[in-house]
């Protein structure tokens, strides 16, 4: 029997309900599924030696995803389900059936099976029984799939599979160089190390690995690492981490000394194109995301806050998109890093660029646009610690846009300065068409050395006013912005995003000056042109999709404020989603799509369509 499961908010899933669908996939599953990313590959381009600015119109293309997991129309051997469950047994005979389960992954995932020896294949599901898995050695993943048959590590359906490394004699519970792997709807906790490990050693090449809707918490150091050696013939790519939920890790760092030294909780390390997408980032003692070394790697949509010294991290890594992105600080002292200036709290920055340690690369071409930060050290930092700057000592700012962000900080115990730029040579950056808002902390803006690389243009500014260069009086606003309600709160208590918007009297309202350049905003809103000021275009009323396809009546995506939603979505007959995301009707004799989707067989692209056109009911 066929089982349809859909997740709006947070990857969550909402419903799991048994469909009839005839005349496609007999006897295997599909999946549908809602989330919000970015279309597949529309990574930044390299900067042309004039700048910049006209690099915005690849970012931000925001589609509504359908995966569809079915083999259609095979002809090679059909995939198979196998089963791991805490009492089977990882003998070489066993079958890996509900019957005669394997008793780990490992076992699971034998490479080069012997004849009559049962082993993941290309295309296979391991589904994990529930219970609370403790094993003694790192879960190896020892075999590949392939690009149209990856292999899918995942939950049986309805069960709770929880993987505990409190006895575990290795650094990693789950650890792999193999490509073409799908791990999904796992928990995993008390690693002595990291969670999830992917490496490619040098001279490997390690591509194509989906980690998703998973959760990890209580981990020595990193909950998600994905990386490779430094040797030029290793390469790792294509890397998708989608839906996590990762908190209370990096716990070896939980006493917060300086030298301890720290991993991220979800990290790419000397990753060559990835994405990094609506997941939930918070509470560890390390830096929330970041991209160390990396290139071409979008992190977009996530949810990040309460983490230590950074929350969004660009390390020596070129040609990334950090967009609509809630990032905050919710004042809780145990995650603070400092203790100065006689406050309780300095929590960590919402973005930061910097080139510390020896690296290939410097830093460059990253754009940071239509994120929020609320009540963070800083909303923007670029730091030379210890007079580093790269490999070239004066190395500072390079390509760097930062635009249409919002940034607000009304907490005395938490601002400190919306944008900290350190000393360093600047070249062709621009921070523009932002809204700061800073009612709390020490000075607005701090400058140290020369910025004739940097523009700071056509920002909006309250209620304190920096100094040259920062303030440019030809094209700045200085007025309040008339933001909705921006000290609401949602019921976790987090800022409210929609509650950031302007009102349509604002001054920041069609105040933008880089023409359309930035097509959507937070919420993935078509923006107009000339553009509002901030992250967030419109103060909604609600929004409407084109017919047939999806339609909202509250914020989308926003990961912290999605409420009440209505949609529709055709699949051959008619299926829809009510208030409160129930299905009611369900029947179809086919597989067919609304422009808007994209659609995956097998964990690959399918096919594509073009994206929903949606506009706000409100201005």
């Amino acid at each position: 029997m066929n089982r349809i499961s859909l997740l709006l908010d947070k990857s969550r899933p909402v419903l799991s309900m048994p469909a009839k669908l005839s005349g496609q996939c007999p006897g295997e599953a599909i999946v549908v599924r809602f989330l919000v990313r970015p279309a597949p590959k529309a990574y930044p381009v390299a900067v042309p030696a004039t700048g910049n600015r006209n690099r915005l119109n690849v970012l931000n293309r925001v589609i509504i995803v359908m995966l569809l997991a079915c083999m259609i129309g095979s002809t090679t051997a059909q995939a198979r389900d196998l089963y791991v469950a805490v009492d089977g047994n990882d003998a070489w005979y066993t079958k890996g059936t509900v019957q005669d389960p394997f008793a780990s992954i490992w076992r699971a995932t034998w490479p080069n099976c012997n004849a009559g020896t049962v082993c993941a294949q290309p295309s296979d599901t391991i589904y994990l029984r529930g219970g609370v898995y403790r094993f003694d050695s790192v879960q190896w993943i020892g075999t590949s799939g392939t690009q149209a048959k990856p292999i899918l590590i995942t939950a049986a359906p309805g069960e709770r599979a929880i993987l505990d490394g409190s006895v575990l004699g290795a650094d990693q519970i789950i650890s792999s160089d193999q490509s073409h792997i799908v791990i999904d709807g796992l928990e995993f906790r008390h690693a002595p190390g990291k969670a999830i490990t992917f490496w490619a050693s040098a001279g490997q090449t390690v591509l194509d690995i989906t980690i998703r809707n998973n959760k990890i918490s209580s981990c020595e150091k990193a909950g998600i690492y994905i990386g490779r050696d430094r040797a030029e013939s290793t390469s790792i790519s294509e890397i998708a981490i989608e839906g996590n939920i990762v908190t209370d890790t990096v716990l070896e760092n939980e006493d917060r000394t300086e030298f301890s030294g720290w991993h991220p909780a979800v990290g790419l390390d000397g990753v060559e194109h990835g994405v990094v997408i609506g997941n939930e980032v918070y509470r560890n003692y390390g830096e929330g995301i970041s991209a160390i070394r990396s290139s071409n790697v979008s992190v977009i949509a996530n949810t990040v806050y309460d983490n230590f010294s950074v929350n969004l991290y660009i390390h020596r890594s070129q040609q990334t998109e950090h967009a609509r992105n809630l990032v905050f600080s919710s004042d809780i002292v145990n995650y603070c890093r400092y203790f100065e200036y006689a406050r309780t709290c300095l929590p960590a920055v919402g973005v930061m660029i910097a080139n510390e340690l020896d690296g290939t690369f410097d830093a460059a071409d990253n754009t940071i646009v239509n994120n929020v930060f609320v009540n963070t050290r800083a909303g923007f930092y670029y730091g030379d610690f210890d007079g580093e700057g790269g490999s070239h000592p004066s190395k500072g700012l390079q390509d760097v846009v930062f635009a249409h962000n919002t940034v607000y900080q009304d907490d005395s115990q938490a601002a400190e300065t919306l944008v900290q730029i350190d000393a360093g040579i600047h070249e062709r950056s621009s921070i523009s068409d932002n809204v700061f808002v800073h009612l709390a902390g020490q000075e607005s803006v701090k400058l140290r050395g020369a910025m004739a690389g940097v523009a700071f243009i056509n920002n909006l500014w309250f209620d304190r006013v920096p100094a040259l260069p920062a303030h440019d009086p030809s094209t700045d606003i200085l007025a309040d912005p008339d933001l909705v309600a921006p000290q609401a709160t949602d019921d976790d208590g987090g800022p409210q995003v929609s509650g950031l918007a302007p009102r349509d009297r604002s001054p920041a309202v069609s105040a933008g000056s880089r023409g359309t350049e930035v097509q959507t905003d937070f919420f993935g809103l078509t923006r107009p042109n000339p553009l509002t000021l901030g992250a967030i275009e419109y103060a909604l009323d609600g929004l409407e999709c084109s017919r047939a396809a999806m339609r909202f009546n509250a914020a989308w995506p926003g990961a912290r404020n999605l409420v009440a939603s209505e949609a529709t979505v055709t699949l051959g007959g008619d299926a829809g989603v009510g208030q409160g995301a129930t299905v009611f009707a369900i029947a179809s004799t086919g597989v067919s799509l609304e422009p808007g989707f994209r659609v995956e067989r097998g964990g690959a692209l399918y096919a594509r369509l073009l994206p929903v056109s949606c506009r706000a009911m409100s201005r």
